[in-house]
């Protein structure tokens, strides 16, 4: 295990997994667009592993829970399953048997400044089918 007060990596016989407050992930290392505007933040996490990957991309906006929710259900499409709440949403897609995409949304006035957090998790599966 390293660390530098930034990011952390632990190698374990399974893979790694990074944690960096600093680094930035790609709409195609999360399995779908950033939404458009929003603020990368601290609590990113890739870990790659033998058995698959995941990354995980958090980000802040100041549109409101159910725009940033409208956003990815058309994005993802019919196939998305979604869930709704006063102050959650969450948006999830299933691309084929060894993919998928999580985004959590959620929007409390006294956190975050006020401003809707947006949390994008990609996994993929190495397993064979």
């Amino acid at each position: 295990m390293s660390s530098n007060g930034q990011e952390m990596t632990m190698s374990t016989p399974e893979g790694t997994i990074g944690i960096n407050t600093t680094e930035t992930f790609s709409a195609s290392e999360l399995g779908t667009d950033i939404y458009p505007g929003a603020q990368s933040v601290k609590g990113g996490m890739k870990m790659k592993m033998g058995t698959g990957s995941m990354i995980t991309g958090i980000f802040l906006t100041s549109d409101s829970k159910d725009q940033v929710a409208s956003y990815y259900k058309s994005k993802m499409g019919g196939e998305a399953s979604f869930m709704d709440t006063q102050d959650a949403a969450i948006v999830t897609l299933k691309k084929g048997e060894k993919e998928s995409v999580m985004v959590t949304i959620t929007s409390k006035g006294s956190q975050n400044d006020g401003k809707t957090r947006i949390s994008i998790i990609h996994t993929t599966s190495n397993k064979p089918s």
